[in-house]
């Protein structure tokens, strides 16, 4: 449940891209954040709402992954963040790569367990769980580049770093 420290995060990344980019991706990082929310709080018994609230963050992340990287990469070019648009390309593959299996997915087995939810069982290993995990470590690397991005520019201004 550690999604509202996000928001923090994304609100001081927005303001210093500005303009409707930096907007928009608060918006959309909002959005990333209630799905995240919505997960917690529905387990996986309640199937249909739970897949809609990490439907919203799958795809809220996404958006705020590329927002995030265009804004990032327009107003401050490839080299003065290269960590943090390298970080976000790759968020952006890892979410695209899962959304599109999940696609196929829907329309196959997947799609069927929401009709009978009871007869649907889960493979030992299963490639839609493993990508789920590889865009939840892509959120953690962002968010850590991002936080040592910030941290550095901050220290870099010459404002002093403040001591938590």
């Amino acid at each position: 449940m550690s999604s509202p420290l996000f928001f923090g995060l994304v609100c001081t990344l927005g303001i210093r891209i500005s303009g409707w980019l930096g907007y928009g991706a608060i918006a959309v990082g909002f959005c990333a954040l209630l799905g995240s929310m919505g997960v917690g709080f529905v387990p996986m018994d309640q199937l249909r709402p739970h897949l809609l609230a990490a439907l919203i963050f799958f795809w809220g992340w996404l958006a705020t992954a590329f927002l995030f990287t265009l804004g990032f990469w327009r107003r401050f070019s490839f080299r003065a963040a290269p960590s943090f648009i390298l970080a976000g390309i790759a968020t952006m593959l890892s979410s695209v790569g899962f959304l599109t299996v999940l696609t196929r997915a829907m329309t196959g087995a997947l799609g069927q367990a929401f009709l009978k939810p009871d007869s649907f069982r889960r493979p030992l290993i299963w490639d839609l769980a493993i990508l789920e995990w590889c865009v939840v470590a892509s959120f953690i690397a962002w968010v850590l580049t991002a936080q040592v991005y910030l941290h550095r520019t901050e220290r870099s201004a010459g404002t002093p770093a403040r001591n938590s």
